[in-house]
């Protein structure tokens, strides 16, 4: 199934060592989430939002115009997670 995608199996495993560093840092950042949301720290919620984003694109440091560009999605996001979470919430108890 990877040669669909990579043209050498070193290439693959390469990809998916990096897959697995990126989930553990979005996982590591992501443990912030509960603690923003239940202070109700909207604008680093979204920061945070924002930085995970950048960092599916780039290595690089997030700029000034990264955040401008990515913050109508993470706002987007970031509203629309307690929603998600209660239709679960509601699925689940069914």
């Amino acid at each position: 199934m990877t040669q669909e995608y990579f043209d050498k199996v070193a290439s693959a495993q390469e990809h998916v060592s990096h897959a697995t560093g990126y989930l553990q840092e979005f996982a590591k950042h992501w443990s912030q989430w509960p603690t923003l949301e239940k202070e109700g720290k909207k604008v680093e919620m979204i920061d945070l939002i924002c930085s995970m984003i950048h960092t599916t694109e780039s290595n690089e440091p997030a700029e000034r115009t990264d955040e401008e560009r990515l913050g109508p999605l993470a706002l987007w996001i970031a509203d629309g997670l307690p929603i998600m979470r209660e239709a679960f919430v509601e699925l689940a108890n069914r």
